[in-house]
Formats: structure tokens, C-alpha cells, sequence
């Protein structure tokens, strides 16, 4: 009856923040940032999807994948960091160098260890944690994605989502991780990464007040 709810309590809380992984960068000047990039593979109502976040920025994307290839997750990956290298660069084909390429590190679990030639090839550096052992930071981003996205559907009255309906659901929660800025940001991991200007709320997040108020007249 008093406090906090204790099944909030119990299924919300995570574990102790660990340390995070220390890189060391490179000091020679650079016109653009050394950016540490996590990615893990994310299960969601059948549905399978790369999920990266950049530390400092943490920019959040979530990219629905066919099946687990090498093949399709580095098509995925390059994706992803096609999006960090069109802030700094205009992006006509993706072939990155030492130079020109913002990520400087991957960091990523064992399943990740095959495509390390490939990426490390492009100017990034592949970090792959021990074997079982995920990535703390890109972890906590996928339960708060799944927390949310299960948030939602108990609000809908649909017994079944499509496909497309599913991925379009994750695609709307990664929208406004990007979109809101994170404690001690002026400005959202959207801006900073992509460079575009804030948010327009009169545009986005429009509620239509005369249908509101038929349905309360009813």
C-alpha cells in the first residue's frame, strides 16, 4: 500500500551499470569523431533485427534482417554506418577508409567475429566480447526497445500483428529514442548524428482535439 509498486520494482530494475569497455583512439587531429559503435542481434515477436548504439551520441537504429547470414548483417552494418558517415561526408557509395569513416571501433558479442576481416577492412576496428557474453551497453538499449514495444501492443486491440505492422511498431519507439534528448544533451542523438534541426512538435506530435471531443459526447 505504501512506496514503490514491488512488481515494478522487481522487473524493471538491472543490474549495476559495468564498466564500459575502454578503446584507445587515435590522437593524430581528425575532422571527424571516433565514434565507439555497439551492435547485437534483437528477437521480437518472431522477427529478428541488428540493433547498434553509439556511445556518448547513443543514436539508436534498429534494422529488420531476412536471416542471420554473414552476408545480410554486414549489408545491415554498413547500413547503419552509412547514417554516421553522411553527417560528415556526402555518402554516394559505401566505401569507407581509415579516414573517412566516423566508427572507430565495433564493439560486439562472439557472433560477430566472422565479419571482423570485413569490417576491419572498411577503417573500424571489430572489439568481440567473450564467448556468451554480450555488449552491457547496446543490451540495455534492446530491453528498453522490447519493454516499450510490449507496452504498446498490451494497449492495442489486436490479438495479431502483421509483419510489417511489428517492424513499423520497433521503427516508431527507435524514432523517439533518436528524437529526445538523453540526460546532459542539448540536443537529441538525431541532431547531433544526422545534423538536422530539432524537432517539430506541432508537426509531429499533433493531436486532433475535434474528433476527441465527438467520441466524448457520445
Amino acid at each position: 500500500m505504501y512506496g514503490k509498486d514491488l512488481g515494478a520494482v522487481k522487473g524493471k530494475t538491472v543490474r549495476i551499470k559495468s564498466t564500459p569497455v575502454i578503446v584507445e583512439t587515435d590522437d593524430r587531429p581528425r575532422e571527424i569523431p571516433n565514434i565507439m559503435l555497439s551492435v547485437d542481434i534483437m528477437y521480437l515477436m518472431g522477427i529478428t533485427y541488428l540493433v547498434t548504439v553509439s556511445r556518448g551520441f547513443i543514436f539508436v537504429t534498429a534494422t529488420s534482417l531476412s536471416d542471420r547470414k554473414n552476408n545480410t548483417i554486414l549489408k545491415a552494418i554498413k547500413q547503419v554506418m552509412a547514417l554516421y558517415t553522411g553527417k560528415w561526408h556526402t555518402v554516394k557509395e559505401v566505401e569507407f577508409t581509415e579516414w573517412n569513416n566516423p566508427i572507430h571501433t565495433l564493439l560486439a558479442n562472439n557472433e560477430f567475429a566472422a565479419l571482423k576481416d570485413e569490417i576491419e577492412a572498411k577503417g573500424t576496428k571489430v572489439n568481440v566480447t567473450a564467448k556468451e557474453e554480450h555488449v552491457p551497453e547496446v543490451e540495455r538499449q534492446i530491453r528498453v526497445v522490447k519493454e516499450r514495444a510490449w507496452a504498446v501492443v498490451q494497449t492495442l486491440p489486436y490479438s495479431k500483428m502483421p509483419k510489417k505492422m511489428t517492424i513499423g511498431l520497433v521503427q516508431y519507439i527507435v524514432y523517439w529514442l533518436k528524437n529526445i534528448p538523453k540526460h546532459g544533451q542539448d540536443y537529441s542523438p538525431r541532431d547531433l548524428i544526422l545534423g538536422e534541426q530539432k524537432l517539430d512538435y506541432k508537426t509531429v506530435c499533433h493531436i486532433l482535439l475535434e474528433p476527441m471531443l465527438k467520441c466524448m459526447m457520445i
